[in-house]
């Protein structure tokens, strides 16, 4: 009959969903056990990935499923500890999606796995293409909520806009959708200032990066690193260092801008015509366009005081 053919459906559909839990559950449950060899470490974070963003969907669908699930997340989250390698960073993202889209059917605090995300993850893989990617389609669909259950904008913004000071080409239009959340009356002029440093930030990541990797060849060869004139050496200088901490800093509200910015243009002008620094800067005042045009919008006369 009928209503047998629906309740077959039905209960179909419930086992395929138990046993879709289930096997993302003993994922979970096994990744327990340490990785003997590096790739086995690589499958195993992706596996994770899938097993959480699958557990994810399935409390789109039904929520009652949340409480049930809600402590494995959140054991999965405390056992990632604060080293984060690109995949670890990846699945972190998608663990904070689920924390993010459904907190409201348990009490979770969502300070410490933002923090980790928007500012240990964002700083220490903004030059990969998966992590940041995902980062930024995490924020383009998810701005209401992020605006709404985290400060992630309004905190991270300084570390945020280094993924667009590194990949200027890729994600120009994406972060004209992000930008209007970063901007409130007490962000408004450090953000602003933000933005007219990002050829400068683009200019620091190049040569911060390519300290890293003197540094790490030195280490692998068992050499000293060179000393030279260059924008990579000179910022590591002890006296200059304060002024590469302030543009690579990882949360606003460490002041609007700094008296010695134009000594740091002067350390890094070797780097001006860098590609990544070119395409920064011509993509610098879209962004500066619709900063002024959001705060217009907003119609705040005390913000737009201060700002011009």
């Amino acid at each position: 009959s009928g209503a047998a053919g629906v309740l077959g459906i039905v209960r179909t559909r419930y086992q395929l969903k138990e046993i879709a839990i289930e096997y993302c559950l003993n994922v979970i449950d096994q990744s327990e056990k340490k990785p003997i060899k590096p790739f086995d470490e690589e499958l195993l974070q992706a596996c994770l990935y899938e097993a959480v963003a699958t557990l994810d969907q399935l409390c789109q669908l039904d929520e009652s499923l949340v409480p049930r699930l809600v402590s494995t997340i959140r054991k999965l989250f405390s056992r990632m500890g604060g080293a984060f390698t690109a995949q670890k960073a990846r699945l972190l993202t998608v663990i904070f999606l689920f924390f993010l889209r459904h907190g409201e059917a348990f009490v979770h605090n969502l300070d410490p796995a933002c923090s980790a995300l928007f500012g240990t993850c964002v700083s220490s893989h903004f030059t990969s293409p998966s992590v940041s990617f995902d980062i930024v389609q995490l924020c383009r669909e998810n701005a209401a909520k992020l605006c709404e259950s985290t400060n992630a904008f309004t905190k991270y913004f300084p570390n945020l806009l280094k993924i667009f000071a590194w990949s200027p080409r890729t994600y120009l239009f994406d972060f004209a959708e992000i930008l209007p959340c970063m901007i409130t009356p007490d962000t408004a002029l450090e953000v602003l200032h933000s933005l007219f440093d990002l050829p400068c930030l683009s200019a620091a990541l190049e040569a911060d990066n390519r300290t890293s990797q003197i540094d790490k060849r030195s280490a692998d060869f068992g050499t000293q690193s060179g000393v030279g004139n260059s924008s990579a050496t000179a910022v590591q200088q002890q006296q200059n260092k304060p002024l590469l901490w302030f543009i690579l800093r990882q949360e606003g509200g460490k002041g609007d801008t700094i008296d010695r910015l134009s000594l740091l243009h002067d350390l890094l002008d070797d780097l001006s015509l860098h590609p990544r620094v070119q395409y920064c800067s011509e993509g610098a005042p879209a962004l500066i366009r619709l900063f002024f045009k959001t705060i217009l919008a907003q119609g705040d006369y005390s913000v737009i005081g201060r700002v011009l």
